[in-house]
């Protein structure tokens, strides 16, 4: 699962778009960074295990209670942030 989040010309984004605020892909990458350096210095696979559950409760949180769902039928593009889960 990856994030993309660009710039594009937006208005209403296409049907089944998923709209995610780009401080939340921020906040993401981040996380995957660190869960990246905790896996190379924890050896202790318990502890891992734990604390990569605990960081996807707390990603589904935050994407629960942040994306949109486009259900515009429109596909007219203005200026906004997509971000899309791939």
């Amino acid at each position: 699962m990856a994030i993309r989040s660009s710039v594009i010309d937006a208005g209403t984004p296409e049907k089944g778009v998923i709209v995610i605020p780009v401080h939340i892909g921020i906040i993401i990458m981040i996380i995957a960074i660190e869960t990246v350096g905790i896996m190379e210095t924890t050896k202790a696979r318990g502890v891992l295990i734990i604390v990569v559950i605990l960081i996807l409760i707390i990603l589904s949180v935050i994407i629960i209670g942040h994306i949109r769902i486009s259900i515009s039928l429109s596909n007219s593009p203005r200026y906004g942030v997509i971000g899309g889960i791939v």
